[in-house]
């Protein structure tokens, strides 16, 4: 998040196991755009920690898909027209 300035606030993170289908479909990331974070496969509970972690520093975020066994975090600076509020 450094490498791509902002403050904490400027950045949304969310868990997903499509990344694609949450970056394009969801949330509208402009993935040629520089700003946006995405891991390696990792356990749910480190995922999770690391979420918890950043939601803590300010990172904006939604419970907002009941995914099974989501596999990856990803985090993405916010612009005019990305979406943080997911249906």
């Amino acid at each position: 998040m450094r490498i791509f300035g902002g403050s904490n606030n400027q950045w949304y993170v969310g868990l997903t196991n499509d990344p694609k289908h949450s970056f394009l479909s969801l949330h509208n990331v402009d993935i040629q755009e520089i700003g946006w974070i995405l891991s390696e496969r990792s356990p749910l509970y480190q995922l999770n920690f690391i979420k918890n972690f950043l939601t803590q520093i300010g990172c904006k975020s939604n419970d907002e898909l009941n995914l099974p066994d989501p596999d990856q975090i990803y985090l993405y600076k916010i612009r005019d027209y990305t979406r943080e509020e997911v249906i």
